[in-house]
């Protein structure tokens, strides 16, 4: 049932560009999890309305996780490379022609990965999950790395940020110690502007059925 339309094939061989990185290290940019947020019946849910409470944007978004862990929403996904400095992947998740879900996935350079997820019902972004990764070698120890993960969760209504959350953790590719990213509470910080997260959601949504092999603009 899940179309994969893919407009563009590029290697993304060079996605983790640093041949020295650990490839077994635990990888922080691939797994999205919200925090408390109990499943929901994806028939359950009313896509046609935005919607106006945090209760509210939770429900819709367990709703979409739902729908794609079934494999009921089709997609269509393009790669990017803007000058070997940033590049990525684009895939837009859709239910009978209704947008409910853009990811990007991405890198800077050498050292900073990224996935930002943006959910919308009609037609409107209610949430963005948007999770950064800044890695680095451990001093002293060869081969070793670590990850600075931050986690940021907006809540959005007619455009504006109603509830920001944010969660901050360090993961050794050496370390037996580790915390648990799902077991770490978030954080309730101030808003950023809405366009902050409305400019690069606008990218992606005019990049639909549009794509790009070069820079996103």
């Amino acid at each position: 049932m899940n179309k994969v339309i893919i407009y563009i094939a590029l290697s993304m061989a060079g996605f983790a560009s640093c041949d020295q990185r650990n490839n077994n290290q635990e990888k922080t940019i691939n797994t999205v999890q919200a925090d408390s947020i109990p499943s929901v019946a994806p028939d359950t849910a009313n896509f046609g309305v935005a919607p106006l409470s945090v209760e509210h944007i939770q429900h819709l978004y367990a709703a979409t996780r739902s729908l794609i862990d079934q494999n009921r929403l089709d997609t269509a996904s393009f790669e990017y490379n803007c000058h070997e400095e940033k590049k990525g992947r684009v895939t837009y998740y859709s239910q009978s022609g209704d947008l409910l879900l853009v990811t990007h996935q991405y890198n800077e350079y050498d050292h900073y990965e990224a996935t930002d997820e943006y959910y919308l019902a009609n037609d409107s972004l209610y949430f963005a999950f948007l999770k950064g990764t800044a890695w680095h070698f451990e001093s002293g120890v060869p081969q070793a790395t670590t990850d600075d993960v931050t986690e940021r969760r907006v809540y959005m209504s007619k455009n504006h940020p109603i509830q920001c959350l944010e969660k901050k953790y360090s993961i050794s590719s050496q370390s037996k110690d580790n915390h648990n990213p799902q077991t770490l509470d978030s954080q309730e910080v101030d808003c950023p502007e809405p366009m902050t997260i409305l400019t690069a959601f606008n990218v992606l949504i005019e990049r639909n059925g549009l794509p790009t092999a070069g820079c996103l603009e």
